[in-house]
């Protein structure tokens, strides 16, 4: 009843190497092809771990300003990591039965121990606080949350007592 191209699609799948070729030889596929790639390049940087490494990079930069996207960024790496780390260690069973940890996961938390509060102050100096706000976190219970709310909130537009815009100098490195 249905064609035999047809058919054949439906039951299997077909490449996906084979259908951007087709897209790419037909006008429209072309026009799609430019629109997807211009689109995804442009936003490169923002789907990668670069934001990631940025801040291992900057191991204990606790000055300047950090913005929310790199400090949000980190954070989602961070716990993924460390969730990967601590599965392996399940997986191992080099996980302690008191904490929970394994040396695994146990290095891997401290090594990124400075860069993470390193992050965490320079995005406090980016809603003109101090870093000593960190130091919240170790009320129990609600100190977690209230730095975590002090990170979310949107940073001082232009210049502060830490430092110029980060998002003003990344347009400026951009051209836009």
């Amino acid at each position: 009843v249905l064609p035999f191209g047809v058919y054949r699609i439906v039951a299997h799948p077909p490449n996906p190497l084979r259908i951007k070729a087709i897209l790419l030889y037909s006008s429209l596929g072309t026009a799609i092809m430019r629109a997807h790639f211009a689109f995804f390049n442009r936003f490169e940087r923002d789907v990668t771990m670069n934001w990631y490494f940025a801040v291992l990079k900057n191991y204990v930069g606790f000055s300047g300003r950090a913005r929310r996207k790199e400090f949000w960024m980190f954070m989602l790496f961070h716990v993924i990591a460390s969730f990967v780390f601590g599965f392996i260690d399940g997986l191992l069973g080099m996980s302690s039965p008191k904490t929970g940890l394994g040396p695994i996961c146990g290095l891997y938390l401290l090594a990124t121990f400075l860069p993470g509060l390193a992050v965490q102050i320079r995005r406090l100096h980016d809603t003109n606080r101090s870093g000593w706000f960190s130091l919240i976190g170790i009320i129990p219970y609600v100190g977690l949350i209230i730095v975590l709310v002090l990170c979310a909130m949107k940073g001082t537009e232009g210049d502060n007592d830490y430092g110029e815009d980060p998002l003003e100098s990344e347009y400026e490195n951009n051209g836009d």
